[in-house]
């Protein structure tokens, strides 16, 4: 085994200066908030995206019609058998800490409805701070337009329920662009993570969530 990091101390210093660089932009605001104007900080986020664009590749938009090579291959290889964990904020208590409890158990009837009509093979559905997560075992490969559809309709049917009773959480339904908390600046920080795989029935899968706030908001990891 040969430590190249080792070998080359001056690449790795430059290395490793570069990455705390980008990391200080992550994990704090910095000088962005709340000392300069919005128009300053849309600014200088601009000027960081642009150092940063030689680092990333353009991702192939499914919306757009664009095919995604890596994601035929994968489909391919794993013969459509996938994990999708797929999540949003569809309301919570107030202080983002938590979602209500009832929705547990209406995400559990939806998949439940789903498994037994065999389009997915198995679920989990766990909360990460105010953040439902679908989690879905099915054959129908990376990416499935239908499995996307079928969490938005579980979600619906959270945002459903607490109309139908009267309840209002904080934030409801802000994620799914539906609901009243969405009003005048709809947002969709719904998000996904897929893994197409060729696993063993006895291999493990370690699945880690976070949910990030800022300084007064609480937040989550599982």
């Amino acid at each position: 085994m040969i430590d190249l990091f080792a070998q080359d101390s001056v690449q790795t210093e430059w290395l490793q200066q570069e990455a705390r660089e980008f990391i200080q932009l992550m994990v704090q605001h910095g000088e962005f908030q709340p000392y300069v104007t919005a128009e300053e900080a849309e600014r200088r986020a601009q000027a960081q995206a642009e150092r940063l664009r030689s680092l990333f590749k353009h991702i192939p938009s499914a919306e757009l019609g664009e095919t995604d090579t890596l994601v035929t291959k994968a489909n391919e290889r794993a013969q459509g058998e996938t994990f999708s964990d797929i999540k949003a904020d569809a309301g919570g208590k107030v202080g983002h800490t938590t979602p209500p409890t009832l929705f547990e158990g209406i995400a559990r009837a939806s998949l439940r409805e789903a498994q037994e009509s065999g389009f997915i093979r198995d679920f989990q559905v766990f909360a990460v701070g105010d953040d439902m997560h679908l989690l879905m075992f099915h054959r129908h490969g990376v990416d499935a337009n239908d499995v996307h559809l079928l969490a938005f309709r579980t979600f619906w049917r959270m945002v459903w329920v607490t109309e139908l009773i009267g309840y209002k959480p904080y934030g409801l339904a802000q994620d799914l662009k539906i609901g009243p908390a969405t009003m005048p600046n709809p947002v969709s920080a719904s998000s996904r993570c897929w893994l197409s795989t060729c696993l063993n029935q006895s291999d493990p899968l370690w699945l880690g969530s976070a949910l990030l706030r800022r300084p007064g908001r609480a937040g989550g990891l599982r």
